[in-house]
């Protein structure tokens, strides 16, 4: 997470696009170094995509539990 995209191979460049804590990282980094603020879309995107996988993992177990009708 620390290491910046910019520097990854390209297939690791790549996997590093569909995690969430890549652009919470990237989002990060800019507002400390860079002193941007949520107006930036990177920052923007760094608040949005977390959120979003964290609701369809939500959304996943609660279907995921309504199908297993509690069997462990």
């Amino acid at each position: 997470m620390c290491w910046p995209r910019e520097a990854m191979i390209t297939p690791l460049y790549y996997i590093s696009g569909i995690l969430p804590q890549t652009y919470g990282t990237d989002a990060l980094r800019n507002i400390m170094s860079r002193g941007l603020g949520m107006e930036n879309f990177s920052v923007w995107m760094g608040c949005v995509a977390p959120t979003v996988w964290t609701v369809l993992q939500l959304l996943a177990t609660a279907l995921i539990n309504r199908y297993n009708d509690g069997v462990l």
